[in-house]
């Protein structure tokens, strides 16, 4: 059978931000028949090209049980913790996942292009090569040192305000796979040409409340 659920929208409330800001999307679902068990929702920072070792789930959330219609509901999750991302891939392009899955098994994932830039148009033109990346590293990787003061750790805070993101909306990515509904049933089929125009029209793990 085709698939139950159907993303209708996803608004990414704070866009452009700075790098440091948490991510707020508000996602609007609609489902065509009751579903028992829980959604799960999924995000994930994809920072470096090279290697998924680097890839960061900023936050799992659970919604259902799920009556038919439309649902909306609020997803605000952390910034990808610095620390974590290769130094030299900082600055640059990332992609934000949105993954849902049912039963365990994922039916959608939804990709964005996010660029972190400087916000001075000088360190546009003229990047500088590693000092300023450097110390925003610096600061992530430190800030959880109970020995650094707060006059130290504010001084360092400053630089990473140097880095704004922006989730390229316009460039949506989607993929969708077939998946059991109901233990009983074969996967769903989706014809050879499926494509997101057929998706309908767009307008801690933790449980989230629906709208």
């Amino acid at each position: 059978m085709a698939s139950r659920v159907n993303i209708c929208q996803v608004n990414i409330l704070n866009n452009p931000a700075e790098f440091t800001s948490k991510f707020n999307l508000e996602i609007t679902f609609e489902l065509f028949e009751y579903l028992p068990k829980d959604l799960e929702w999924e995000l994930v920072y994809v920072r470096s090209g090279t290697s998924s070792e680097y890839d960061q789930v900023l936050d799992s959330a659970l919604v259902g049980p799920v009556p038919e219609g439309r649902h909306k509901f609020v997803f605000d999750e952390p910034c990808p913790n610095v620390a974590k991302i290769p130094t030299e891939d900082i600055v640059g392009v990332s992609v934000l996942l949105l993954r849902c899955k049912y039963n365990e098994q994922e039916f959608i994932n939804l990709g964005w292009f996010v660029s972190n830039e400087y916000v001075d148009e000088e360190l546009k033109e003229n990047p500088p090569a590693q000092p300023l990346v450097d110390k925003v590293f610096y600061y992530c990787a430190q800030k959880i040192r109970k020995n650094c003061s707060k006059k130290f750790l504010d001084s360092l805070c400053n630089l990473l305000f140097y880095l704004i993101r922006k989730v390229e909306i316009d460039d949506l990515r989607v993929t969708t796979h077939s998946i059991k509904w109901i233990e009983e049933e074969a996967a769903d089929e989706f014809p050879e040409n499926f494509s997101k125009k057929q998706l309908g029209p767009v307008t801690n793990t933790a449980r989230k409340k629906l709208h």
